[in-house]
């Protein structure tokens, strides 16, 4: 909504990047996509046509169906991956039962393990599977509860399922991720079994009980290196002479290496040797995959600041993995190489365009992930800004997971002090409003006049929620008058929601709606929007036009995205209520109630279970209301001149 009349803000200083998120804003653009872009998550890589079998490892992980778990270990190198696609594949042409992929990316948590592993349940089965599909939760930010996860695989009984878990070791040992996995896997039905692919020794998950009682399968290093008759196989496969690769160690990706380069068995001489014949340019795209920890062609396009043809340029590169969307991801063993071709410059710019494409995409995760890969601390305050900034709701489990991330100096920037005010203002609307107001001051100190207004904006709304002008403060408010008089965009919508909130303390529901009115279509974001289309329900509903309003909330409901849907859920039941709909309101609260909860947002919370508490009185449910004002109190933000139940 910000168009080209717009005042030239200045620049905030170099300490603080400042990523373009306004490029791209046409249809579809500027929304998260629902995909992980990063390795293979739901899916195994294409298997290479020609690619040696491997019999005897494919017996056994034949037998991950009759153990609750399988696990394959080893350093980079082993093929781990190549033997899981094959397995697979293997279960698709004669199925066992269903194998469910997820791959699992880097900085995967409990948030994004149990999701993604709920989004893979919910894929259509492979042939053979007989259940139907099986719906996403949205957690708001949440882990999706172990036993749901569990519940999914237990609908698709009596079908076998089991899930095929790529590059566990990304689960940091004793972090809640390995805690939820360990959960899920006590919590497998008993048509659920998993099969767990990592490096090192064994899975950052407690398995020694279930050793015990042998319920789990294992191949090991060893296992996994060639033997003799592979090698034998692998060297006649390729033309050549199977003394060639006597030096290998049995690895595959060092003989693959070896087949291409030569007899030299230094890993770095061999994968010198391979790059040297692939010419600059192609050296530089390779380069570039290895920098960004993979890509598809439009990823790797802006990064390398140019149109180009993926399939083409690693034609033939061995140790280059893709799957069927046009996914590219070079092996680990790619980091050893002596050198790629790109030169100090050449790489930051590589860093610096990529992040700006995930930016300008909203595909914040994968950015962070990027940033954690490349170590390009330095970039992650711009990363962390554009964030804040954004129009999608902001998961307070997101912002989590972005701070800690980060290290102290991002912390302390302006743009680390903004995510730290905004989480601190969202679970905690009663508490202390200082990292906030500080958050405003170091931003405009840092002249990004867009993120004080960010941060002025929900000191506002913090004020409005605690009926308390004074949280705001006048010299808040002065400052918004100012940044609004000189014609920021987002700055004139908020003074006239201001306006709006003050109408509504002093209870002048006429005032509220010419505020609101006065707001202009298009300035503000959809999680502002969303509040101003609340304010102006309540109004409408407390004069009485339920009917108007019923309207306006399926309006609201037909473009309603996860973030907003638990505010459009209340909508809905506040305006059937309105309509003497009691029964449809009492069968949608529950649902209404674990969304709320959900999002972790403490004011959503308080005020759904608040309104419940009424609802249930009203109807004679006593038990039901207890259980709610007992929750709505514990969960009660409380703060001087804070509205909140008590008990009486």
């Amino acid at each position: 909504g910000e168009g080209s009349d717009r005042p030239p803000w200045p620049t905030p200083p170099n300490r603080m990047p400042k990523f373009d998120t306004t490029r791209g804003r046409g249809a579809g653009a500027g929304v998260q996509s629902p995909r992980v872009r990063r390795s293979f998550r739901f899916a195994p890589p294409t298997t290479r046509v020609g690619l040696l079998p491997r019999p005897r490892l494919l017996a056994a992980l034949q037998q991950r169906w009759h153990h609750r778990v399988t696990v394959v270990a080893g350093g980079p190198g082993l093929g781990k991956t190549t033997l899981l696609a094959q397995a697979v594949h293997a279960n698709r042409v004669a199925p066992w039962g269903d194998d469910v992929w997820l791959g699992l990316v880097p900085g995967e948590d409990a948030v994004t393990l149990s999701l993604g592993l709920a989004t893979a349940l919910a894929r259509r089965p492979e042939a053979g599977a007989t259940a139907g599909q099986v719906p996403v939760p949205d957690t708001g930010g949440e882990p999706v509860p172990a036993e749901v996860v569990a519940g999914a695989v237990w609908r698709r009984a009596p079908v076998e399922v089991c899930l095929v878990l790529d590059d566990v070791h990304l689960l940091a040992p004793g972090s809640p991720g390995a805690a939820w996995l360990a959960e899920l896997l006590d919590a497998l039905p008993a048509n659920g079994h998993a099969l767990l692919a990592t490096r090192g020794t064994a899975p950052p998950v407690p398995l020694a009980r279930r050793v015990a009682l042998g319920e789990v399968g294992r191949l090991a290093e060893d296992d996994l290196r060639f033997d003799d008759d592979e090698l034998a196989a692998f060297a006649a496969d390729r033309g050549l002479h199977v003394e060639r690769f006597r030096g290998t160690g049995g690895w595959p990706a060092v003989a693959e290496l070896s087949a291409g380069a030569g007899p030299h068995l230094t890993r770095s001489y061999l994968l010198e040797e391979v790059l040297q014949p692939l010419g600059p340019e192609r050296r530089r795209v390779l380069a570039a995959l290895v920098e960004l920890g993979g890509a598809d062609a439009e990823l790797a396009a802006a990064a390398l600041g140019g149109p180009v043809d993926l399939r083409a340029a690693l034609d033939g590169v061995p140790l280059v993995a893709h799957d069927a969307d046009g996914w590219y991801l070079p092996h680990a063993l790619w980091r050893d190489a002596p050198d790629l071709g790109l030169d100090p410059d050449d790489r930051r710019a590589v860093h610096e365009r990529a992040l700006d494409h995930l930016v300008a995409r909203e595909r914040f995760d994968d950015a962070f992930a990027l940033l954690r890969q490349a170590e390009r601390w330095d970039l992650a305050p711009g990363v962390l800004r554009a964030a804040c900034l954004a129009g999608h709701r902001r998961h307070i489990g997101r912002l989590d997971r972005w701070l800690a991330d980060c290290p102290e100096p991002v912390r302390a920037s302006p743009a680390g002090r903004l995510a730290a005010g905004l989480h601190a203002a969202l679970t905690d609307p009663a508490g202390d409003v200082e990292p906030l107001r500080e958050a405003a001051a170091a931003c405009r100190a840092a002249d990004d006049v867009d993120a004080e207004v960010v941060a002025i904006s929900h000191l506002g709304r913090l004020g409005w929620f605690r009926q308390d002008p004074a949280v705001f403060g006048p010299e808040m408010w002065l400052r918004e008058e100012e940044l609004a008089v000189a014609g920021h965009p987002h700055a004139r919508a908020m003074h006239a929601f201001g306006h709006a909130a003050l109408a509504d303390v002093a209870g002048d529901d006429d005032a509220v709606l010419d505020a609101l009115a006065a707001i202009e279509p298009g300035l503000l974001d959809p999680a502002w929007s969303a509040m101003v289309s609340w304010m102006h329900v309540v109004v409408r509903l407390g004069a009485g036009d339920a009917e108007g309003v019923a309207d306006l909330v399926e309006e609201l409901a037909a473009d309603a995205d996860p973030g907003f849907r638990t505010i459009v859920d209340g909508f809905r039941l506040r305006t059937w209520w309105s309509l003497g709909r009691v029964d449809d309101v009492l069968e949608a609260t529950p649902a209404a109630l674990a969304g709320a909860r959900a999002t972790r947002v403490a004011a959503i919370v308080h005020l759904g279970l608040t309104n419940a508490t009424i609802m249930y009185a009203y109807v004679g449910d006593v038990e039901a209301a207890r259980r709610c004002l007992d929750e709505a109190l514990a969960a009660s933000p409380r703060a001087a001149g804070l509205p909140h139940v008590v008990r009486d």
